[in-house]
């Protein structure tokens, strides 16, 4: 995966609540794909297994959003230091 320091946005969407309502979750994803167009950044989704299944199941899979696996933890965190902004409803992630 190329991407350029300061050049993208990462997303982690998790949360049983968020991810299980078909509603909700169409809701997230349309704001991440309004972020990723009014900003032309990429923007890279670290995609749980759970959340995946659903994002397929619910025909919500968008293919302007990198969908990626879930990192390591140093991995993620490189991902993360060189990110323009973080969006999670993770209460991990800081």
């Amino acid at each position: 995966m190329s991407l350029n320091s300061g050049e993208y946005f990462v997303a982690t969407v998790h949360r049983q609540e968020n991810v299980d309502d078909e509603k909700r979750l169409s809701g997230i994803v349309k704001g991440l794909k309004k972020v990723r167009k009014n900003f032309g950044l990429d923007l890279v989704y670290t995609v749980h297994p759970r959340a995946r299944k659903l994002l397929k199941k619910f025909g919500l899979e968008p293919s302007d959003v990198r969908l990626i696996e879930p990192l390591d933890y140093l991995s993620f965190l490189q991902l993360e230091s060189n990110t323009r902004l973080v969006l999670t409803d993770s209460g991990g992630v800081q």
